[in-house]
């Protein structure tokens, strides 16, 4: 039996086609807060750092230590090329 994925919301759906190299980490759909445009280079996505972890602790039971060092090793310390997407961190929790 296939498992269900949840289908990506209609407003990513559409910055993706119109930009088809842009990375979008999977399963962290609902810590995107924005885009942001550099100066002669293509859009990228903005991730809310703190959401991302809140998504680990609760999806794959992660503890808020064993989360972060996951994304800190996996996606945010990792460079793919100028596509990467950006990382925010709140000023305020």
């Amino acid at each position: 039996m296939k498992k269900k994925t949840k289908e990506r919301p209609y407003w990513l759906q559409e910055l993706a086609e119109g930009n088809p190299d842009m990375i979008v980490w999977d399963g962290f759909d609902n810590a995107i807060v924005g885009t942001a445009t550099r100066c002669g280079m293509e859009t990228v996505l903005i991730y809310n750092f703190e959401k991302m972890v809140k998504i680990l602790v609760k999806r794959d039971k992660m503890d808020r230590e064993m989360a972060v060092e996951y994304l800190e090793f996996n996606l945010v310390g990792c460079y793919a090329g100028e596509l990467t997407p950006m990382t925010m961190y709140p000023l305020v929790k």
